[in-house]
């Protein structure tokens, strides 16, 4: 996995994006707010919220009984377990989307349409039909403008895993510090002792420990210390509500008419006669024809030429 990742390979990245996106797709139907037994959020406990978004006990119980209806056979007993995943795994989503649309990234109706439409025909024998769809995403207790809300959130989320998967390289030293943090061990052994085994044992003469002291002072001194606050932004944050007049940009203008001074450049050229590789018998005529040059360019024959 990690060569995977530290690859720069553009196919390779983008095989991750796709990756990501079927696993974030994978959830969808059962993690889907509303439906059998939902209620308004008014009336339930919020877990979490993201941005504008809640998340509620009520979201949580209906996403767990719709993924028991979609494995039976899963012990109910187990099912208090799966809890905290369902919560992180709307928290997730809730915030992968959240910082896609604070990025600029955005799904249009075109693209969701045809995700949507892609995902299920595969249910529909391979035609999608749009009343079956309907009825297909009420008999699951959803509205399809829930369903669509929520599948376009999904989407944005899977595309910022797209994004980030594309763009994270990770050097050799990070992958092999990261093997060794997670397989390398470390087995230890100590012997505990308490102080008043030696406390009587210790010589207290105080010129001793004066002298001591004074040979290792540099061991006890404390380095300097400075406390601060730390403002984080970016320089969308700053830039949008900067307001720069004429006069000041004129004025920056000037202070530093130097760096938008374009130094004198020259525009060079060369003859190369290339004795590299060459039999030893020829490079006397390769010398001959470069002294000949030489000696016409002396009298006056043009360089171009």
């Amino acid at each position: 996995m990690f060569n995977l990742f530290r690859s720069r390979e553009k196919s390779v990245r983008y095989l991750l994006g796709a990756i990501l996106v079927v696993i974030s797709l994978s959830m969808l139907l059962y993690l889907i707010p509303g439906g059998p037994g939902g209620s308004s959020i008014a009336n339930q406990n919020v877990i979490a919220s993201v941005g504008d978004q809640k998340i509620t006990v009520g979201e949580v119980q209906g996403a767990l009984e719709r993924m028991m209806g979609a494995q039976p056979n899963f012990p109910r007993a187990l099912l208090a377990a799966y809890v905290p995943t369902v919560v992180s795994q709307y928290i997730d989503m809730y915030a992968k989307a959240y910082e896609a649309k604070r990025l600029g990234l955005s799904i249009t109706d075109e693209e969701l349409g045809n995700q949507i439409e892609r995902m299920m025909s595969q249910q529909m024998g391979g035609k999608f039909d749009k009343n079956l769809y309907a009825a297909m995403i009420q008999e699951r207790g959803f509205t399809v403008p829930q369903f669509e809300n929520f599948f376009r959130t999904n989407l944005l989320a899977a595309r910022y895993d797209t994004v980030t998967a594309q763009s994270l390289i990770i050097t050799d030293d990070e992958a092999k510090r990261e093997y060794q943090r997670e397989n390398e061990k470390v087995a230890l052994r100590f012997l505990q002792l308490s102080e008043k085994d030696f406390a009587s044992k210790v010589d207290k003469d105080q010129a001793k420990v004066k002298a001591w002291f004074t040979k290792h002072q540099s061991e006890f001194r404390t380095p300097e210390k400075r406390s601060f606050d730390l403002v984080v932004g970016s320089d969308l944050d700053f830039v949008q509500s900067a307001k720069v007049s004429d006069d000041e940009l004129r004025r920056r203008y000037q202070d530093n008419l130097d760096s938008y001074r374009t130094p004198e450049r020259v525009h060079a050229r060369h003859i190369l006669i290339k004795t590299t590789g060459v039999p030893k018998d020829q490079t006397t005529k390769l010398r001959q024809k470069a002294d000949d040059l030489l000696k016409q360019l002396k009298g006056g024959a043009d360089f171009a030429d």
